[in-house]
Order: C-alpha cells, then sequence, then structure tokens
C-alpha cells in the first residue's frame, strides 16, 4: 500500500519514488495518530456514559429509586424554561393590550372627536386613573 500511494505522489507532485515514498509514510503516520487520537476520545467518551449508567443503576439497586439522569434533569429544566417564557410572553401581551386600549382611549379622548363635556370628563378620569395605576 505504501508502495502504490509513493508511486502516486511522486507523480503528482512530479518528485522521484524514494522522495513520494518518504511524503507516503508521513501521510499515513499523521493519518494513523489523527484516527488514533479520535478513537481514544470516543473510547473515553463510551467509558464516561457506561460509567453513569453503572452508578445510575447502583443507586437504583441500593435506594430502589430510579437516579434521575443528566438528560432527564435537562429536560425538565427546559420544560420549566418553556412554561416561564410562555407565561411571562402572556403576561406582557395582556399588559401591552391594555396599554394600548388606555392609550387608544387617552389620546381619543384628547383629540379625537365631540362628546358631551360630561362623558368626556369621566372618561378622562378613568384614562388617567389607569395611567397611574401603570406608573405604580
Amino acid at each position: 500500500m505504501v508502495d502504490q500511494l509513493a508511486k502516486e505522489i511522486a507523480a503528482h507532485a512530479s518528485i522521484n519514488e524514494e522522495q513520494g515514498k518518504i511524503a507516503a509514510e508521513i501521510a499515513i503516520e499523521f493519518i494513523k495518530k489523527r484516527v488514533a487520537d479520535k478513537v481514544d476520545q470516543k473510547v473515553n467518551e463510551v467509558l464516561t456514559l457506561t460509567s453513569a449508567t453503572i452508578k445510575a443503576e447502583v443507586y437504583e439497586a441500593v435506594t430502589g429509586e430510579p437516579k434521575e439522569t443528566f438528560m432527564e434533569k435537562a429536560s425538565d429544566i427546559a420544560g420549566d424554561a418553556k412554561d416561564k417564557i410562555g407565561e411571562f410572553a402572556g403576561d406582557a401581551k395582556e399588559k401591552i393590550g391594555e396599554f394600548a386600549d388606555t392609550a387608544r382611549n387617552f389620546f381619543s379622548n384628547r383629540f379625537g372627536g365631540k362628546k358631551e363635556e360630561e362623558g368626556k370628563k369621566d372618561d378622562d378620569k378613568k384614562t388617567d386613573d389607569k395611567i397611574a395605576e401603570k406608573k405604580d
């Protein structure tokens, strides 16, 4: 395999076969090292996950209760966050709607048109009261 690779390298790089062989050996060593590093990393990941699984099984055997895994905890946290964001969005939508109604009433009462003076005063007072509540 090295000889075939050396010939191809020599032909493509316009070098002699001896130089091609040196280049091929260097390339093969480089690839082996990279593959070995990746394999070592994957083996360590598998062992770590296996260790966590064994710990969870031992915990369950000793206590009779399943141990919550990291993924289960993460899923619970994500679900809680989703719920909180949903609540916040609902509250924000409601508050924005209230503010828009208050602003619409305020401006329409001030600049909107002809109303009876009594009705206008009552509406202005309600709007002013809502604005004061919002500031508190």
